[in-house]
């Protein structure tokens, strides 16, 4: 499994299982939890978007499935 799949795996991991998004001001992991897969969550992700977007979602862990398995393609 390439590393853009994992990262979308791990993400969706996260926002399926509900966990907090919250993030202060320098925060330099823009509010990621810690955890397993976060740098690559963070650089992988990061990357293309601003990971605010991502904490603004709020999809349901299907949704976000799809949505991970659209971006992996057309990246």
């Amino acid at each position: 499994m390439n590393s853009s799949k994992r990262a979308a795996m791990v993400l969706a991991l996260w926002m399926g299982s509900g966990a907090l998004w919250g993030g202060e001001p320098g925060n330099p992991w823009q509010g990621l939890p810690e955890g397993a897969g976060r740098e690559e969550v963070f650089y992988t992700c990061g990357a293309c978007h601003s990971l605010m977007l991502v904490q603004q979602q709020r999809l349901s862990r299907a949704v976000w499935a799809e949505t991970l398995a659209w971006m992996v393609t057309e990246k």
